[in-house]
């Protein structure tokens, strides 16, 4: 078996008239060939596979990060992404096909130990595989295909709000970090995937993300 071979290409462009503001744009392509993995598909609770031989991604990247203030900085991000996989003559967009993606992040020092950052996420749907079922009289199944993703069926946009407060505590010997974070602050229903269940004859049901999620941590340091 030959080995897996990948050929990468980046280029890009940075700017930054001061300390206080920078910007970059990047571009790149990555072509795949020899390829002997297996893409998964449909969820965790009935796995398909493609077997594909070649593939390819390409995109484009815009950053920038800026400091309005000593204690307030932020960055942006968009990127346009392409990922694709080839079966003989045949392609199809892979799992990581996410035309478009933001990123947006603030931090800000509300004290001189407390920091409070919050993290905007958002990318268009991941492709879906066509599942064709073929039922009988009554409406069981007895038997099922899947089909290579089109693009057109793909799971809903993701998008998420992160919160997080971090405070220090400095004492003689030691100092401790404790913070506080909120995932999916607006508990928006993400589809992470979809899966077919036995159990309702194989009618597709969403599979989500977490909902509104907090955490706390600490780190001591001796």
């Amino acid at each position: 078996t030959p080995p897996e071979r990948a050929a990468h290409f980046v280029t890009g462009i940075e700017w930054s008239p001061d300390t206080r503001l920078a910007a970059r744009a990047e571009a790149y392509y990555k072509g795949l060939s020899e390829l002997t993995g297996r893409d998964r598909d449909i969820g965790r609770k009935s796995q398909y596979y493609h077997l594909s031989d070649s593939g390819s991604a390409y995109g484009w990247e815009l950053f920038a990060r800026g400091r309005p203030s000593p204690t307030a900085t932020w960055t942006a991000v968009y990127a346009y992404a392409v990922s694709e996989r080839a079966v003989g003559e045949v392609t199809y967009p892979s799992d990581f096909d996410r035309r478009h993606a933001i990123i947006l992040n603030g931090s800000t020092n509300i004290t001189e130990s407390a920091t409070l950052t919050a993290a905007w996420r958002f990318h268009t749907g991941t492709p879906v595989s066509p599942v064709r079922f073929v039922r009988d009289g009554v409406g069981n199944v007895v038997s099922a295909s899947v089909g290579l993703p089109d693009g057109d069926d793909r799971t809903p946009p993701f998008h998420s709000l992160d919160i997080r407060l971090t405070k220090a505590y400095a004492f003689a010997t030691w100092s401790l970090v404790a913070y506080l974070q909120v995932t999916n602050a607006y508990a928006r229903k993400n589809v992470q995937e979809y899966s077919y269940d036995v159990a309702e004859n194989y009618a597709r049901t969403e599979e989500n993300f977490l909902p509104a999620t907090p955490t706390f941590g600490v780190t001591a340091t001796f």
